[in-house]
């Protein structure tokens, strides 16, 4: 079983709940001329992972933004699967990457990642860290 890249679930993580318009757990990534790339969870592993390039292309045969996926890492016969090169940035087995990847609930998604990470990444810990970031946070020191 890998490793869990438990920094990358944290950085996808984090980007999603910063940019709830820019993710969609229907499209591995997509560039939308309004927002900008808009993505799922495998989507922004590898847009944000260290070891998978995105190609953007022209158009697809709709019109649409499209894209080649290139990891040299994983099994060639998936190196250009956006699948493949997800699970490997992300530490999962394939069982694992398709529980994840093809829960379509942001709710379900968060269950998961909890699951898979023995609560390493937990939404409420996240979501305190944000706030803190942005200078947001209640903190009150020095009270009893």
């Amino acid at each position: 079983m890998p490793k869990k890249n438990i920094p990358l679930f944290r950085t996808v993580l984090k980007h999603v709940m910063r940019n709830p318009r820019l993710h969609d757990q229907g499209v591995w990534l997509m560039r939308d001329p309004e927002c900008g790339t808009v993505g799922c969870i495998a989507g922004w592993a590898v847009e944000l992972g260290e070891h998978t390039r995105v190609l953007w292309t022209d158009q697809d045969r709709n019109g649409n933004a499209d894209y080649v996926v290139v990891n040299d890492k994983v099994n060639p016969r998936y190196k250009n699967s956006m699948l493949a090169a997800a699970a490997y940035e992300l530490g999962l087995d394939s069982e694992e990457a398709d529980r994840l990847f093809f829960t379509t609930d942001l709710d379900e998604v968060w269950e998961v990642v909890e699951e898979l990470t023995a609560g390493e990444v937990k939404r409420t810990d996240l979501e305190v860290e944000i706030e803190l970031e942005s200078g947001e946070a209640d903190v009150v020191v020095g009270q009893s």
